[in-house]
């Protein structure tokens, strides 16, 4: 069984880049324009700036090229979150050691603090317990999975391994 869940494509990360680029080519014209002793100054001015649309593009690339694998077969189970340039692997664990597929649903937390009220939401996720380690896969914001899509992955889970799902 391998599940594949695609990449995002947050519209966020698009706003960014064109409220960060503007400032960016307005630094550059203005580097390419001014006189010597003032490059110096435009330049450390615009640092911050650069490093925000590194940051927004590289989020904006990490929106709509990571992609998750989970993989589950009869020897091992494992997981792979990857991207056009890197793969980060889960260590696998034999599928012998799963002894618990869990369900958790959303829960909302008030988190009291001296500067005032944080709020703290988990979304639903599917949580396959081994030996070892825990394999994840939850909901997300945007809604790549859905709290329906990680319901029917658990039971379409459970169902596979022969196990209830808690």
């Amino acid at each position: 069984m391998e599940i594949t869940i695609p990449p995002s494509g947050v519209m966020i990360f698009i706003v960014l880049v064109l409220i960060t680029g503007f400032p960016v080519l307005m630094f550059a014209f203005l580097l390419y324009w001014a006189y010597w002793e003032d490059k110096l100054q435009i330049v450390m001015f615009s640092l911050p700036f650069l490093y925000l649309f590194k940051g927004s593009i590289r989020g904006l690339l990490h929106a709509f090229f990571e992609s998750t694998r989970l993989h589950i077969d009869q020897l091992q189970i494992y997981v792979v979150h990857e991207t056009p340039w890197s793969s980060k692997y889960q260590p696998p664990s034999p599928t012998s050691a799963i002894y618990k597929v869990e369900l958790t649903g959303r829960s909302t937390r008030i988190i009291e603090r001296t500067d005032g009220r944080e709020i703290d939401v988990t979304n639903p996720e599917l949580i396959i317990w081994t030996d070892q380690q825990k394999y994840r896969i939850s909901s997300d914001e945007v809604g790549v999975v859905s709290e329906a899509d990680v319901k029917w992955l658990a039971n379409e889970v459970g169902n596979w391994l022969n196990l209830p799902v808690t």
